[in-house]
């Protein structure tokens, strides 16, 4: 497998695919059907398998962990798992399909990154819990952990350099290898941590290269959904170490994303963002996981029709491939986006468009892609009126809100979190906006306006105040601005911020009028995104 410009290459001829994931390496029912899994994917014409060869527990880890586990603890390599993943290979290679081998998890489930952390720091014995997910200063600092780092290697190192028992093939030789891929879902949260993400995949690509330079390589980044994302996404995908794109796709649990006819334009800003990062040396781009929700909270309606929706978007706009998430065994209870080799049901339906879709021939940019803006907008009905007057500060009148009683909320992305604490946010650029009326009493000789708020930028995850992950907040008293401020980064609890007016002219016309806007705007600068807690209310105060 190599590459030609934007397309994957097989013996002359490009390559494009549907594919899927395959639950088939964790747990003894995951990997007694291996044959009977990867027999429904071929069942629906599907040409590429990824698999997790991982699995990380601690060195007393409870029996149902040892299961699944590539090692335990980071001297105790389980043979019999890697003995398994010749299986995999060899099963694969029999059905002619070509596998993605990832190598580690950024999440905690079965081990991954958190796992090779708790090593590090010589945490004691296991309670059998599944650890933590790392926070994202954890995240910054695992990519310049040396400890961390080596015990990844030494993974890698195993994995990248074995021969198969059962074919007597070097993994570096076998063909049914598509790629590897450095680890599932790998993301970055704040400047400092995107730039050292960065180097970290220049480091470890050029690691198995020097071990394997056979085989395409893959950042295995999760992908984005704002602009802040889409820029380090960009940066990951343009890197020469990374041989191919990616990124992981559930676009029903994007708010924005309201119908399969959304979902096109969704599909289409993805495919835009590669085409930019990649345009002046063209490489494949592939959605490693594609997933729509069968069963739960988070079910889809009609799931089929937006999985067909989706495949024909990325078909169309030159997207080499696509994974979808996941196949795997019959589980006791149902599970989000299982397909199951006895599929009945919403199951049988996808399984039904990816097998339509994996029969079409490969389109190559028949569709233009387009960058799309759209936005998350929230509204509400609250107009404030609760005027006080302070009997210590009788010149006073002041009027408190409470952040998530906004009038609009508009953002790339924009929620209510009860905390602990309790806070509005919105990510990217955007605006929170408050309506409020304000009596004769109230601005009849008021003389200055003083507003308080409590406020962050907004990471996804939990910042480490640098300021370079601050967010410029500037305030709109009816669409004239009063003052700005650079929110501190978000740590999970912000900082008061004031807003002061106090030329008495300027005062006066503010407050002409009952009816008045307060919003909050943010832009793109540092972080961007704004926090609101509700910590203490947003305060306005009018001075006689």
């Amino acid at each position: 497998m190599r590459t030609g410009g934007d397309r994957f290459v097989v013996e002359g001829e490009t390559f494009a695919f549907v594919g899927g994931n395959a639950a088939v390496m964790h747990g003894a029912a995951a990997r007694a059907a291996l044959g009977s899994t990867l027999d429904a994917m071929v069942q629906d014409g599907l040409r590429v398998v990824r698999i997790w060869a991982l699995g990380e527990a601690p060195a007393d880890a409870p029996e149902w962990k040892r299961e699944f586990a590539f090692r335990l603890g980071p001297s105790g390599w389980v043979e019999a798992s890697f003995e398994h993943l010749d299986a995999v290979l060899e099963a694969a290679r029999a059905r002619d399909l070509r596998v993605v081998v990832v190598l580690a998890n950024r999440w905690a489930d079965y081990g991954g990154f958190p796992e090779y952390t708790r090593w590090t720091r010589g945490q004691g014995a296991s309670t059998g819990a599944r650890p933590p997910d790392l926070t994202g200063n954890e995240l910054d600092a695992f990519f310049v952990c040396d400890r961390c780092n080596e015990a990844y290697r030494a993974h890698v190192r195993r994995v990248v350099t074995r021969t198969n028992q059962r074919t007597g093939v070097a993994y570096r030789d076998d063909p049914t290898i598509l790629a590897w891929e450095l680890v599932n879902e790998i993301s970055a949260f704040t400047q400092r941590g995107e730039q050292q993400l960065l180097e970290w995949v220049q480091s470890m690509s050029a690691r198995i290269r020097s071990l394997d330079p056979n085989h395409l390589i893959s950042a295995g980044h999760i992908g984005f959904r704002g602009s802040r994302g889409r820029q380090v996404w960009s940066r990951v995908c343009a890197l020469p170490e990374v041989g191919y794109c990616d990124a992981h796709a559930y676009p029903s649990g994007d708010p924005r994303v309201t119908s399969p006819s959304v979902l096109r334009a969704w599909v289409s800003d993805q495919v835009h963002a590669w085409r930019t990062a990649t345009a002046g040396a063209p490489k494949p781009f592939v959605f490693g996981e594609v997933g729509f929700a069968l069963h739960g909270e988070r079910a889809v309606r009609h799931p089929d029709q937006w999985m067909r929706a989706f495949l024909r978007a990325s078909r169309a706009l030159g997207a080499s491939g696509v994974l979808a998430w996941v196949y795997g065994p019959t589980a006791p209870s149902p599970r989000p986006h299982l397909l199951t080799a006895d599929a009945t049901g919403a199951e049988l339906r996808v399984r039904r468009a990816l097998r339509r879709a994996a029969r079409q021939a490969p389109v190559r940019r028949a569709v233009a892609p387009r960058r799309w803006t759209a936005r998350h907008t929230l509204r509400g009905a609250r107009v404030h009126a609760g005027w006080a007057v302070s009997e210590s500060a009788p010149n006073q009148r002041s009027l408190t809100m409470s952040p998530a009683a906004f009038r609009r909320a508009s953002f790339e992305r924009t929620g209510h979190a009860l905390g602990p604490p309790e806070h509005v946010w919105g990510h990217g650029a955007g605006v929170f906006e408050y309506a409020w009326r304000a009596p004769r009493a109230v601005w009849t000789g008021a003389v200055r306006i003083v507003v308080e708020a409590v406020l962050s930028s907004e990471l996804p995850g939990v910042g480490d105040n640098d300021p370079a992950d601050g967010s410029e907040v500037t305030v709109r008293w009816d669409g004239e601005t009063i003052g700005t401020a650079m929110a501190r980064s978000d740590d999970g609890r912000g900082a008061l911020e004031r807003f002061v007016v106090d030329d008495p002219q300027i005062v006066t016309r503010l407050l002409a009028g009952p009816r008045h806007r307060l919003s909050f705007h943010a832009g793109t600068s540092g972080a961007g995104g704004l926090c609101i807690y509700a910590t203490q209310p947003i305060r306005i105060v009018v001075e006689r």
